[in-house]
């Protein structure tokens, strides 16, 4: 098992990039957008009060073999 570690620092842009780009992006589906905005608002709100400063997006890559 080899740890390949990446921590990507947070912006607002990419902060609703990941949410855009991710399965996340199903809990959006049917909304308006002023609903969608709101969603957004707050999310953004609650990581800058939880001090979320940056993504963690290590991987673990392993291999193996069978007999």
């Amino acid at each position: 098992m080899t740890r390949f570690p990446l921590r990507i620092p947070l912006d607002a842009a990419l902060d609703w990039r990941v949410v855009l780009g991710s399965g996340f992006r199903g809990m959006l589906a049917g909304l308006e957008e002023p609903a969608a905005g709101q969603v957004r608002a707050t999310f953004l709100r609650l990581l800058g009060e939880r001090g979320m400063t940056e993504l963690d997006a290590t991987s673990l890559i392993g291999a193996g073999s069978r007999p």
